[in-house]
């Protein structure tokens, strides 16, 4: 008796190493562009590349916020000790988040925390974050003037 399955399955086997084997397509660079400074001079950021706008006219992005270590404020993150983490080497966090442009709401997806060299020092995932209002006058409510003016 001849087993057909040997043909389809070294086919299959073929095709499945072919897709390892292939190089993947590199993710485009990251486009920093400041938009923002706050009141304590952290720099706000946002990557061009990365924005994209869902139904409802959410607009999604990544953010990154470089803080100033020489501001007397206090209120940066470094300053955070929370749930046993320290940040006190923080140089800057990036965050994946969602802008309801309609309803001037915020939701914070992915942040992530990284030092001077670019290492990560903390990441926490959200994903079904609850949205929360963006308080006027504040960074996020210049970011959201910007990216929401289309």
């Amino acid at each position: 008796m001849k087993n057909c399955n040997k043909p389809f399955l070294f086919a299959t086997t073929l095709i499945l190493l072919s897709l390892f084997l292939l190089p993947y397509p590199a993710r485009a660079e990251e486009k920093w562009l400041r938009i923002v400074q706050s009141a304590s001079k952290a720099d706000y950021f946002i990557d061009a590349n990365t924005l994209t706008y869902q139904r409802g006219f959410i607009a999604v992005a990544w953010y990154k916020v470089v803080e100033n270590k020489k501001a007397k404020s206090g209120l940066g993150f470094s300053n955070v000790k929370t749930f046993a983490y320290d940040f006190s080497d923080l140089a800057y966090s990036k965050m994946l988040c969602e802008i309801n442009c309609s309803s001037k709401k915020l939701r914070t997806l992915v942040i992530t925390a990284h030092d001077k060299n670019g290492e990560l020092l903390h990441r926490d995932e959200t994903l079904s974050g609850s949205w929360t209002d963006i308080p006027k006058g504040s960074c996020f409510d210049s970011i959201r003037e910007i990216v929401c003016t289309r």
